[in-house]
């Protein structure tokens, strides 16, 4: 019979169609939507990993999976797997500041005049004060507040913020560059030699709330403690200590930003005082895992995950400003996270429903991971007390912001980590009418990472970031549910292929990283190009004495020098490590090409390494 091409387009096209609804049909994109609604409700108050809503949304989790009849993983023969994380900081007894001269002393009221800043170590600081202005030393601009200065062993104050806000050319233009960051002020004030940072909100900042309020306690994460103290004093105070030299804060102020001349001023005569005492909180939280038996291999795992944790009211992590946050009332703070991450957990929910009513070759280990904001800590947690053998498990499958398809396309990840991925994923993804972008990156901001370091296959589904992006405004009418029921049939088509396969997929190692994330040894400088070193940070580590490695990229300048997984980063160049944070800041400071000496601890013994840095162009 003969056929136009016409006719034979339309028959093509009505076969891809059917195909496709086929692959969904398993489906239920109303109960898919439900469960997505209820995560990212009001109720549960943004997951915050440690808090009510994170707690419910974990029971309404495990519950779906008992309805499923999936036998629980977690720890005592239940689905819950509970591990402590560092959650707050809250004021010590041991706060006061003053300031004097021959013995003459004037206190400064705890919360109304001053208050340290969340990741203020605890200390006792009487030194003299010296403000250098905004605290900046940005060689590619040619503009160093410390110029010419002396400041070791003193107190510097300096403001908020960045100069020329308003200017494009400066910084990142209009918005805030890492020299605004107040951890980055602090670091850039120890490698002064100074002893303590007062940061203040100045009297012509724009970006700033009016009426010049303290910051709160909680606003921002905990992880990672300054080198030196660090707190923040009303403009007013630091003004009073000014007038004594006539200087004027505000139009020392308006010089910076008029003319970005910086501007100091030496108030050492007098002595300032400063005790800072904070107590970390810990709180408990729960990764849920659920096991579905496999028919024929029930020894072989097929790891199936998502986080469902979020931010909370934005206490950490958030994309708002402090000022864009304060602005909020504390319901309208609330940070839903529908996309990030309820349309994964609700992914792995119809996954567990499909599953349990179709059966599986192969198990396949369900785990809803929480602390992933906080820094994958659950998925940190889950492979170094696995319930199952890790040994076992053929791959791991996450999905992390599956809801916000566009123009057809998603992203997926991890390409680089087996041999068979490509072809695998082909056939998973032929009837799903879905463009599949491609990477071979097997580590990023997500769970998977924790479970590449473990050299198993990994895939990640992402349909891409978006302007609500960690607000408040990622609420569950935006969501493309279309769009996520066809990328849960890809990933069920996966695990179909999985199931199909007789031995085990072959493990590799991604050579050519292709999605840039902070804190993996990857920066992106704002000034036009990209630092790599090639390392993975254990984000679960806390001790304070420098960057836990996970692992290290093969070819990489990391590996390249000698790096391993389980060495402890102390030292970069003239940079002392202590956290996450100064490892960041530390690779800001340099380019493409140079070379950095490394110093590592490795089984208690202290190693000097050297890199050469690559750029990620």
């Amino acid at each position: 019979m003969r056929v136009s091409f016409n006719a034979l387009t339309l028959l093509c096209t009505v076969l891809l169609l059917a195909a496709s609804i086929r692959a969904t049909a398993a489906f239920d994109e109303l109960r898919y939507r439900d469960s997505v609604e209820y995560l990212s409700s009001d109720e549960l108050e943004g997951r915050m990993s440690g808090t009510p809503g994170g707690e419910k949304a974990a029971h309404y989790i495990a519950d779906i999976f008992i309805d499923c009849g999936l036998e629980p993983a977690g720890v005592d023969g239940s689905f819950m797997q509970p591990f402590d994380f560092t959650s707050g900081v809250v004021l010590g007894d041991g706060n006061s500041a003053q300031w004097g001269a021959h013995g003459q002393n004037t206190s400064w009221e705890l919360g109304t005049d001053w208050t340290p800043l969340h990741f203020c170590p605890d200390g006792q600081v009487a030194s003299g004060i010296i403000f250098v202005g905004y605290g900046i030393t940005a060689e590619d601009f040619g503009y160093d507040d410390y110029e010419g200065l002396d400041v070791k062993g003193k107190i510097v104050a300096v403001l908020r913020h960045e100069p020329q806000t308003d200017d494009e050319a400066m910084f990142a233009g209009r918005r805030m560059s890492h020299y605004g960051d107040l951890r980055y002020k602090a670091q850039n004030a120890y490698r002064h030699g100074a002893a303590a940072l007062v940061v203040v909100t100045g009297p012509n900042d724009r970006l700033a709330d009016p009426g010049d309020p303290l910051m709160e306690l909680g606003s921002g994460d905990v992880y990672g403690e300054a080198p030196i103290p660090v707190v923040q004093l009303k403009a007013e105070r630091l003004q009073e200590l000014m007038t004594f030299w006539e200087g004027d804060l505000a139009k020392m102020q308006d010089t910076m930003d008029t003319e970005l001349m910086p501007q100091s001023l030496d108030m050492s005569y007098l002595t300032v005082e400063l005790n800072t005492d904070l107590e970390r909180t810990f709180s408990k939280t729960d990764n849920v895992v659920g096991l579905l038996r496999g028919s024929e291999l029930p020894d072989e795992y097929i790891v199936v995950g998502a986080h469902y944790d979020h931010l909370g009211h934005g206490e950490a992590r958030t994309s708002l400003t402090p000022e864009e946050l304060n602005a909020l009332s504390w319901h309208d703070r609330i940070h839903h996270g529908a996309d990030d991450n309820a349309s994964g957990t609700a992914g792995v929910l119809e996954l567990a429903r499909h599953f349990s009513e179709h059966g599986s070759r192969r198990s396949i280990l369900l785990i809803c991971f929480s602390g992933e904001e906080l820094g994958i800590l659950g998925s940190l947690h889950y492979v170094r007390n696995a319930t199952v053998p890790l040994g076992n498990c053929v791959a791991m499958l996450n999905m992390d912001m599956i809801g916000r398809v566009k123009d057809q396309v998603i992203t997926v990840q991890g390409l680089g980590s087996a041999e068979e991925w490509a072809g695998i994923l082909d056939s998973a993804s032929a009837a799903s009418g879905l463009e599949v972008k491609r990477f071979d990156d097997g580590v990023g901001g997500s769970d998977y990472t924790a479970f590449y370091t473990q050299q198993l296959p990994v895939l990640n589904f992402f349909s891409g970031l978006h302007e609500q992006y960690h607000t408040p405004a990622d609420t569950a009418d935006l969501l493309n549910y279309e769009g996520a029921m066809q990328v849960v049939g890809i990933v069920s088509g996966v695990i179909d292929e999985l199931n199909s396969l007789d031995g085990k997929l072959t493990f590799t190692e991604d050579l050519s990283p292709q999605i840039n994330r902070q804190g993996s040894g990857e920066v992106d400088t704002g000034r036009g190009y990209k630092v790599s070193l090639g390392t993975i940070p254990d984000y679960s580590y806390l001790g304070g004495d420098g960057v836990l490695l996970a692992g290290v990229r093969q070819n990489s300048p990391a590996s390249e020098a000698g790096l391993q997984a389980g060495d402890r980063l102390v030292k970069m160049g003239e940079s002392v490590i202590r956290n996450i944070y100064d490892f960041t800041y530390a690779l800001e400071e340099h380019k493409p090409g140079d070379v950095v000496e490394i110093v590592v601890v490795r089984e208690g013994v202290e190693l000097t390494l050297s890199a050469e840095l690559k750029g990620r162009g």
